[in-house]
């Protein structure tokens, strides 16, 4: 709704006085809305924007809000990003961004982008700032020669997505855990020594205990080792759906503070790195839990597997929590190896957010979607997503 204020006749000065009253008792700002990429100078909007509806990012970081804004959008190893905001007469009232992020699709590397902090200000919501916002990245993204763009929506930004294009991938999420210390998880719980019980049977019923390998010892460390890359490759291959790991994108995601606090843990056989783990503890009302928010190793290296699952559930209990949580494609080739390692599926609960994955293909659709047909064997984590 647009006001025609030329009948009035006051001079400019009043007219500007008005304006916050008229606008009031219309609903709609009076000036008119531009949907543009974001500049340096939009930065403090858009931090005000994210803070004032969420607690952004929502997660320990070292730093200040700026210096999380700019690890995200300013010193990702793929480059550009792109933002763009709704501009309500010199205020950012929405915002939509992406994350340049090469995917291996069907085997060949992709240049994809992650749709992320989608947020509209509360009092201009309904009016479709974000579908024109989402329209303009993917023009922005195309421009830059993203071939993909892909999204773990919340439900509102999931309805805005649906409208502009973006579909499912067949891949269901599935989320799952490990009580890492179960002394003390069942020591807290009602009826605490039948539901233990209960759990060591079903323990009995998933097989034996992960099998450990003498040969693989796990370490601690921020530093990549210099052969990441080279097990990274042999992981990839077994995947038609993989986010590209390379060691610049792994020391950018986890190993700056700025950008979250985790825990690195390496398995290695010998002289080589046999696989990582990336853990992130964090509290809710005064209670610690963990996630493992990105876990690599070759398909069917079960010793590295267990002993890299092994190890963080000793840091988990050295920390004070009884849970570890992660989660996985229901289908993942990992999950019989982290069933044996005490891995239980858990059932996500009604007021909990799922994770589900969004797609859309840019240019090339025919090749990118021929390569996704007659199965699909996907890797996607915690870390994968712009939830932490």
């Amino acid at each position: 709704m647009v006001i025609n204020l030329s009948f009035m006749a006051v001079e400019r000065p009043y007219y500007y006085e008005l304006r916050p009253y008229l606008s009031a008792l219309a609903g709609v700002p009076l000036t008119d809305t531009a949907i543009r990429s974001a500049d340096r100078g939009d930065v403090t909007g858009i931090i005000e924007l994210m803070t004032g509806a969420m607690p952004w990012p929502g997660f320990p970081h070292e730093g200040s809000k700026m210096d999380f804004w700019q690890w995200r959008y300013g010193r990702n190893p793929r480059g550009f990003t792109n933002e763009v905001i709704a501009d309500c007469g010199g205020r950012v009232c929405a915002h939509a961004a992406s994350l340049p992020t090469d995917l291996i699709i069907g085997g060949a590397v992709h240049r994809g982008a992650q749709c992320s902090d989608l947020l509209t200000r509360e009092d201009m919501r309904n009016k479709g700032l974000m579908d024109r916002a989402v329209l303009m990245l993917r023009q922005l993204n195309k421009s830059r020669g993203i071939e993909v763009e892909f999204a773990f929506p919340s439900a509102a930004g999931e309805k805005v997505l649906r409208k502009a294009g973006f579909v499912d991938l067949p891949v269901n999420m599935g989320h799952y855990e490990l009580i890492a210390d179960p002394d003390r998880f069942f020591r807290d719980v009602r009826y605490g020594g039948l539901k233990k019980m209960a759990y060591r049977g079903l323990r009995t019923l998933k097989g034996d205990r992960a099998r450990r390998d003498p040969d693989v010892e796990v370490y601690e460390s921020v530093v990549f080792p210099d052969d990441i890359e080279r097990m990274v490759l042999r992981f990839e291959k077994a995947f038609t759906f993989v986010l590209r790991r390379d060691v610049e994108y792994l020391r950018w995601r986890y190993s700056d503070p700025r950008g979250g606090k985790f825990r690195i843990l390496f398995a290695r056989r010998g002289p080589s790195t046999a696989g990582l783990i990336v853990l992130r503890p964090y509290s809710v009302e005064g209670r610690t839990y963990m996630d493992i928010v990105d876990l690599v190793a070759e398909v069917g290296d079960e010793g590295a597997i267990g002993a890299l699952v092994s190890s963080a559930a000793r840091v988990c209990r050295e920390i004070g929590s009884t849970i570890m949580q992660m989660w996985l494609p229901s289908d993942h080739p990992y999950l019989p190896d982290l069933g044996r390692a005490g891995f239980l599926h858990r059932q996500t609960g009604s007021e909990e957010r799922t994770m589900k994955l969004l797609f859309r293909p840019l240019d090339d659709s025919e090749e990118i979607m021929s390569s996704l047909k007659g199965g699909l064997q996907c890797h996607l984590v915690l870390g994968d997503t712009d939830w932490v």
